[in-house]
């Protein structure tokens, strides 16, 4: 499965939190913006959605830039999304989608790309994709924001919201193709973009990964007793009584004047008799016997889990310092 996370730039009022409404098609998750210039995001939001293809996306709706009302600091804001960004231990971000309004007259787009720079580096700019919103005052306006965002060689899609009907007040979902379409147009200029590393994050994880081994290995190992058994291959005897036959030698008085005489003659008979023999049956027997078995040493994700409760907490205690 394909999954991307983006990060949402933008000053208040420019359609981020309308275009989570959008691509999730719910009017309430959360609250637009009025026509005051005040943010409804105060912190950050996390909304996932499933897309067309097995695609996952998942969405992190920032505080508002330049708030007047919120009064954080660019510092504050990127403090705030690692904060968010650690239980999860999201280590990068696909794409950073800045906002600018096609309605508003004055152009904060340069000003914003200028901000992202200064809070998350010059190399930044590789990852942005400007989302332009709402309905154009004029098509010269469009043009110049157009001419923008090639003049800074970032990658641009038009985009339009859900929204409620100014004199009904009924929500008006946008059209599910043009929605289906505006999606694939964005997704492409997403992949399009490099990857943002979060090097702070993905030291954690790496110190998270790195502990939680050095903590299995160091765990002894167990054994547990366990009987098995085998077949042993003996002789068994059996003695028994056979009949067999021997000559006997015998004598008896010749006959006529042979026995008068006293004379004997001898012969051999067979004779029967009783006899015992040893017979030898191959046998096997059952033997019992034990031996000490290893018990297998717990998942790695179960040390991973243990610490980063520890080393996520820490993190998130530093960062409020």
């Amino acid at each position: 499965m394909m999954e991307l996370n983006v990060m949402l730039i933008g000053d208040t009022r420019v359609g981020k939190t309308s275009f989570v409404n959008t691509i999730v098609n719910r009017r309430d998750w959360k609250r637009v913006g009025g026509d005051n210039g005040e943010s409804t995001t105060a912190e950050v939001s996390e909304c996932t959605t499933q897309l067309s293809g097995g695609k996952k996306l998942n969405i992190y709706d920032t505080p508002g830039m330049n708030d007047s009302r919120l009064r954080l600091s660019n510092k504050e804001i990127r403090t705030k999304l690692e904060y968010h960004l650690s239980t999860s231990l999201t280590t990068a971000v696909d794409a950073f989608l800045v906002f600018e309004s096609l309605r508003s007259e004055a152009i904060t787009m340069r000003r914003n790309l200028a901000t992202l720079t200064q809070t998350f580096g010059p190399q930044v700019t590789q990852s942005c994709v400007v989302v332009l919103t709402k309905e154009p005052q004029s098509e010269g306006r469009t043009r110049n924001l157009l001419q923008i965002c090639s003049d800074l060689k970032v990658p641009a899609v038009f985009w339009e919201n859900s929204h409620v009907e100014p004199d009904s007040g009924v929500w008006k979902s946008l059209d599910p193709k043009k929605l289906t379409l505006q999606i694939e147009s964005l997704l492409t200029k997403i992949r399009a973009v490099k990857k943002y590393e979060l090097t702070n994050l993905q030291a954690l994880k790496n110190d998270i990964n790195a502990e939680a081994n050095r903590r299995r290995d160091a765990e002894a190992t167990q054994y547990e007793t366990k009987n098995y058994t085998i077949q042993v291959p003996y002789m068994e005897a059996e003695v028994r009584n056979v009949t067999k036959q021997r000559p006997v030698v015998k004598d008896k008085w010749a006959g006529g004047m042979g026995k008068m005489l006293g004379q004997k003659k001898t012969y051999v008979v067979m004779e029967n008799y009783t006899d015992q023999e040893t017979i030898y049956h191959e046998r096997s027997r059952e033997e019992t016997k034990t031996h000490q078995v290893a018990i297998p040493k717990r998942p790695i994700e179960f040390y991973i889990d243990i610490v980063k409760k520890e080393r996520v907490a820490a993190f998130k205690r530093q960062l409020m310092q």
